[in-house]
């Protein structure tokens, strides 16, 4: 066993080595991540009865345009007024009715909304019923530099806009 030291010694060196070679590439992906996902707005999330919040459709939302179209939506507060607006019409009027009427009076050259109710799970649910959706999908995959995401209640509205 005595002549077989040194190679297990080796052996064992290299595997711990790789191990710690591993462990630290993970970290790095970790901070490039974490990096990336902190240029996502940051903003306090509206608490809902359910298992997603706005905040965390919006980090969704904003990971999947990234992942598709190489940037983020910057958050815009005149779409969040509006949307702040919108989230109380389609709790009485499930429709883009009052949307269309207020399409009328931004300053944008190019506005869109994507609407969904009664989803109880995940934010994930809603972005790919979204994707499902050939309306929706399109909103989403234009070039839409702004937008705003409200949920109250099962209720979730994303405005889109381009200056």
């Amino acid at each position: 066993m005595n002549r077989y030291l040194p190679f297990l010694l080796l052996i064992t060196f290299f595997c711990l080595l790789m191990f710690l070679l591993d462990l630290r590439s993970k970290q790095i992906d970790d901070l490039t991540r974490t990096n990336a996902q902190e240029k996502i707005i940051k903003r306090a999330p509206t608490p809902t009865p359910y298992l997603f919040t706005e905040e965390g459709l919006w980090r969704v939302v904003n990971n999947w345009k990234f992942g598709n179209d190489g940037y983020y939506y910057k958050e815009d507060k005149k779409l969040c007024e509006y949307a702040d607006q919108r989230i109380l019409d389609i709790q009485k009027d499930f429709s883009h009715n009052k949307f269309l009427e207020m399409k009328k009076t931004d300053n944008f050259d190019r506005v869109a909304e994507n609407l969904s109710k009664d989803y109880w799970g995940f934010e994930s649910e809603v972005l790919q019923a979204w994707l499902r959706s050939t309306s929706h999908k399109k909103n989403l995959e234009e070039n839409f530099t702004h937008s705003c995401i409200k949920c109250e209640n099962s209720y979730c509205v994303q405005l889109f806009g381009k200056y």
